[in-house]
């Protein structure tokens, strides 16, 4: 394997930063689990902007 390909296939946390505290397995699941259905309803939605509003914190 290139040393590309090794950087390209590893794994890379979104969530990671300075202000975002570790997260166990369910809280990560959780999380994705939001995002998809986030995503879903804004990119299935007729009027997308709107439904983009009504999951903004």
């Amino acid at each position: 394997m290139t040393e590309k390909a090794a950087v390209a296939s590893s794994p890379v946390s979104l969530t990671s930063g300075i202000n975002n505290p570790p997260l166990n397995g369910s809280d990560q699941d959780l999380r994705n689990k939001l995002a998809e259905k986030m995503a879903g309803e804004i990119t299935l939605s007729d009027n997308p902007g709107e439904t983009l509003k009504k999951w903004h914190c």
